[in-house]
């Protein structure tokens, strides 16, 4: 958060402010000489909460705590959008059953922490010849695998590339 945008008691520009104490009790509108005194008095800092209103409104609070809170707050949504980051996962068409099963223990773990997961098939060489037939196979292993964890949401296939998007289920 760019805390430069709030004016604090001697950059506050207006000549009429109303005040508002730390506990939200409205003071009224009053001189900026006055609130600043206010302030003073109490130790505290004057901060410029809505430069908008018709007169502003200015709060009472200690800045650095005020910021200290916002601060934390941003984090704390930081936090939770990272929670939804999209998990992948790479398989070959030619994967044995066992490791299948270990990536597919993977992307449940992945779901059940509320992550999407890419899932994306690939090929190379010859075996791409065939790459409908085995990567069938292997959606067919991948969709019978998740059913309690998740459902196959979008399925895009290029050349020899299948991505598929696996959604976790709603928690109820």
């Amino acid at each position: 958060m760019d805390f430069r945008r709030y004016r604090v008691n001697q950059f506050i520009r207006a000549k009429e402010v109303r005040v508002v104490d730390e506990n939200g009790k409205q003071l009224g509108i009053m001189p900026l000489q006055q609130a600043l005194q206010k302030a003073q008095q109490l130790g505290l800092d004057l901060v410029e909460i809505a430069p908008q209103a018709n007169p502003p409104v200015c709060k009472i609070i200690d800045f650095s705590k005020f910021k200290y809170q916002q601060e934390k707050k941003e984090k704390e949504i930081r936090r939770a959008q990272r929670q939804h980051e999209i998990k992948e996962i790479y398989l070959k068409t030619t994967i044995a059953d066992h490791d299948l099963e270990t990536k597919l223990n993977h992307v449940k773990e992945f779901l059940q922490h509320s992550h999407p997961t890419k899932i994306t098939i690939t090929t190379k060489g010859r075996f791409s010849e065939h790459f409908d037939e085995s990567s069938q196979k292997v959606i067919e292993k991948i969709k019978a695998g998740l059913t309690d964890y998740g459902t196959i949401t979008n399925v895009r296939k290029d050349e020899n590339r299948l991505t598929l998007i696996v959604e976790p289920k709603k928690k109820t």
